[in-house]
Formats: structure tokens, C-alpha cells, sequence
């Protein structure tokens, strides 16, 4: 990686890093944050994808299918209480299901925040020795 490709370059020469020690921490913690977002991109990407593919699949089941259901079974032959109850179930299971998604996503991106805070923390904590 060239200079002008970090950021940080500025703060390799003489200057704000040697003279204030609490701009030279500062810079240590924002370019380790930097190095990190670098190293976990990949995985910065994937919550990504599988957050929009969740809010894709769940815009598509509410806004299409359920109502192209409804209005099938609307033409079918069946009693009008039956054709409640099995919407309600279904509906009820897939908002169960939606729900298990939302859990895990969040449990995996408060899972990658974390290990992410905890190797800024233990920057922070290098840096007080």
C-alpha cells in the first residue's frame, strides 16, 4: 500500500503524534479501527448481504405472495372460516419463522460488533501500559 493510500500517512512524519501523546492514541486507535474494518470486511459484507436478503424475502411474503395466496384461496371451494384459520396459521408461522431470522442476524451482528470492540479494547488497554 502507498502513502497516498493511507489515511494515516500524515502522522508518520515528524508532527501532531510527537509532540501530544493524546492525539498520537487518538491516531493509533482510528487507524487500528481502520485496520480492522479492513480485516473484517468480508465479514462486514456478509451481514450485509443476509440483512437485505432477510428485509428482501420478507417485503416479497407480505407484499406478494401472502396476498396472490389470499386471493387464490379466496377462488377455491373452501369455507370462509377454514380459509381464515389457515391464513392466520400461516401467517403465524411465517411471522415465527421472520422473527427466528431477526434473532440471528442480530445475534451474529452483535456477535462481530462485539469480537470487534473487545480487539479495540484491547488496543486501548496495550496503550495505557
Amino acid at each position: 500500500m502507498g502513502e497516498q493510500d493511507d489515511a494515516f500517512g500524515v502522522f508518520y512524519e515528524s508532527g501532531p503524534k510527537e509532540s501530544d501523546p493524546d492525539m498520537q492514541a487518538i491516531f493509533e486507535y482510528e487507524k487500528h479501527y481502520m485496520n480492522l474494518v479492513r480485516a473484517y470486511k468480508s465479514e462486514i459484507d456478509h451481514i450485509l448481504r443476509l440483512q437485505k436478503e432477510y428485509r428482501d424475502e420478507a417485503q416479497a411474503f407480505y407484499h406478494d405472495s401472502l396476498p396472490a395466496i389470499r386471493e387464490k384461496l379466496s377462488k377455491e371451494p373452501i369455507d370462509d372460516e377454514m380459509r381464515k384459520h389457515w391464513m392466520e396459521h400461516l401467517e403465524s408461522d411465517i411471522d415465527k419463522s421472520f422473527e427466528m431470522s431477526r434473532v440471528f442476524l442480530e445475534s451474529l451482528t452483535t456477535d462481530e460488533v462485539e469480537h470487534f470492540r473487545e480487539e479495540l479494547d484491547e488496543l486501548v488497554h496495550r496503550r495505557r501500559k
